[in-house]
């Protein structure tokens, strides 16, 4: 008898959204379900062996880096069958931790000078982005929901022809652009909030109360507070003088801006196993619980782990002054805290969820061991932009994607 999977985007008592999405270019925003969109993205940029549960887990993930209240389900599993696996293959079982062949993108169209992939947005293509066929080097030049139009840079080897592979070199990343809304603030409480944000790249604030938004800024009592799309308060800051409430409120979305861009650096390529999370596959911590991370990576690398926390601070937790020895084998699962280092973790407040990061990179991350502020995010992606190597055609954001891998796991941490 055939399968039947069973995809939710919601529980039965949650209701399942929609997000706005932003187009490039200028074009108008775009709006789909949260988990749907995401969930078409990851098909997408997987490696072919990838499984059903792999997809679907990554997808939760997406959901809580954004903090979307819905909880996804999965129904229905049997096995450990790989998406793009037919009815009775077995050479298509997922291979965890395994290297394994990375999804592409088919050539769909093909002229002198330009090539047409059949993929586009929905599968996470960008413009400026550069993918190989063959010996031939393409980049981008312009992306529309299905379909990517690209021109050839580099001729060498076989020309490209339809239903030729087109394979990530190097990525251009899309702004990571912070979505934060004002709509419930008083006009002089805006205009205060405005000016200390003016000219900072990475924000956009939002004055309509039914537009979309990562986190609101609203009063409550004698405070303004900043709370994220699940509903948790990250900042608290007092109201009082409009001037000094605003400073307030500026810091802390600078932490939360970095803490955005870091947290949309994806490797879309996935050019190897990484599997990375909690020990115990534990998540929801209370205040003063242990905290143990579990890695496990398909190629040798150098380990980093971030902190996202729940109030937007960034900090470098691995490696760190008790252990700078951050080599880690390939198929070898490591366990941090590791033995030399002379404290663990502990959940601590704010309450709240956060992001936790791991990077593994083919060179150590050139970072220093110390608690960053607003500027600590921008360090890290500068860090793996150099580990990554230069791209082979310059280009705006452009960073190469062959050496690589991330992952992210959520937390929450409750009284």
């Amino acid at each position: 008898a055939n399968q039947v999977l069973e995809l939710a985007a919601a529980q039965s008592d949650e209701v399942a959204v929609d997000a706005e999405w932003p187009a490039e270019g200028g074009a108008p925003s775009k709006f789909g379900g949260a988990f749907t969109t995401n969930f078409v993205k990851n098909l997408w940029q997987v490696p072919t062996s990838t499984s059903y549960e792999k997809i679907f887990g990554m997808t939760r993930e997406d959901m809580k880096r954004e903090r979307f209240a819905q909880n996804p389900q999965l129904t229905n599993l049997q096995n450990n069958q790989s998406v793009f696996a037919i009815e009775d293959g077995s050479s298509m079982k997922a291979t965890p931790n395994a290297e394994a062949a990375t999804g592409y993108v088919p050539v769909s169209a093909v002229t002198a000078t330009t090539v047409e992939l059949n993929g586009g947005s929905m599968a996470g293509i960008t413009t400026g982005s550069l993918y190989s066929i063959g010996g031939q080097l393409v980049k981008i030049s312009s992306v529309s929901a299905t379909h990517a139009q690209a021109t050839v840079v580099k001729v060498g080897g076989q020309a490209a022809a339809v239903g030729s592979r087109a394979t990530l070199v190097a990525y251009a990343f899309p702004p990571a652009v912070l979505r934060v809304s004002i709509a419930d603030l008083a006009a002089p409480a805006r205009a205060a909030l405005t000016k200390q944000l003016a000219g900072i790249t990475g924000v956009e604030l939002v004055t309509s109360a039914t537009e979309f938004a990562h986190v609101l800024v609203r009063p409550k009592g004698s405070d303004y507070i900043v709370i994220g799309l699940d509903g948790a308060v990250r900042h608290a800051v007092p109201a009082g003088a409009s001037a000094a409430a605003a400073a307030a409120l500026g810091n802390a979305l600078r932490q939360e801006i970095g803490a955005h861009e870091l947290a949309s650096v994806e490797n879309p390529a996935h050019p190897f196993a990484l599997d990375f999370g909690f020990t115990n596959d534990k998540s929801t911590f209370r205040l003063n619980d242990p905290i143990e991370f579990k890695v496990r990576s398909a190629r040798d690398g150098y380990l980093t782990i971030v902190d996202l926390g729940t109030d937007g601070k960034v900090v470098v937790v691995y490696p760190n002054a008790d252990d700078k020895d951050n080599h880690i084998r390939a198929g070898e699962e490591k366990v941090i805290p590791t033995p030399s280092m002379k404290s663990m973790f502990v959940a601590q407040e704010p309450l709240g969820r956060g992001i936790v990061r791991a990077f593994i990179t083919a060179a150590p991350l050139d970072l220093p061991f110390t608690e960053g502020d607003a500027t600590q995010s921008a360090l890290v992606a500068q860090a793996l932009r150099k580990a990554a190597g230069a791209p082979p055609v310059a280009g705006a954001n452009l960073m190469s994607v062959g050496s690589w891998a991330t992952a992210s796991v959520v937390y929450e941490i409750k009284k």
